[in-house]
């Protein structure tokens, strides 16, 4: 369902706020402390990702990489193994009937790793731990075709 039909549907619905790229103490004073949903935009502008992560790059980097790729059903999801060359094919060339979605963090163990940076007012502390002593996985990239979802999303 999109925003469009949930707010047709559900017209009292309060709409989530935009705001551009704020501080850090813009976000700490004004928007952290309200606990609501934001669209943030105007961050990752800068950010390498940004100009040169696309199908093509990733496939370069990662395209061997095996992802589980989750096909959401009506009311089941089923689970397979693919390469990441092999789904984004899927995503570019066909139509599904069932969305395919994965999200997966095979760019850590790369360069790509360097092409983005969390905003501050995203920092964490579990970051602040040695990383030999990290055990969660903290970055993902999402993936899927048309119409696939995340329950994160």
């Amino acid at each position: 369902m999109s925003i469009l039909e949930i707010t047709d549907r559900y017209p009292n619905a309060r709409q989530v706020r935009k705001i551009t790229n704020p501080s850090v103490d813009e976000f700490q004073q004004i928007w952290a402390p309200m606990g609501i949903p934001l669209v943030i935009t105007d961050v990752i502008s800068g950010w390498e990702a940004y100009s040169k992560w696309n199908f093509n790059y990733v496939v370069e980097k990662l395209g061997s990489s095996d992802v589980i790729v989750s096909k959401q059903g009506v009311n089941k999801v089923s689970h397979s193994s693919y390469t990441l060359k092999q789904l984004v094919h899927i995503i570019i060339n066909e139509n599904w009937d069932e969305p395919l979605y994965s999200n997966f963090s095979n760019h850590l163990n790369t360069d790509m790793v360097h092409d983005y940076v969390a905003p501050d007012y995203f920092k964490c502390w579990y970051k602040s731990i040695p990383k030999e002593d990290q055990s969660l996985v903290l970055s993902w990239i999402y993936l899927g075709t048309q119409n696939s979802f995340s329950g994160l999303h």
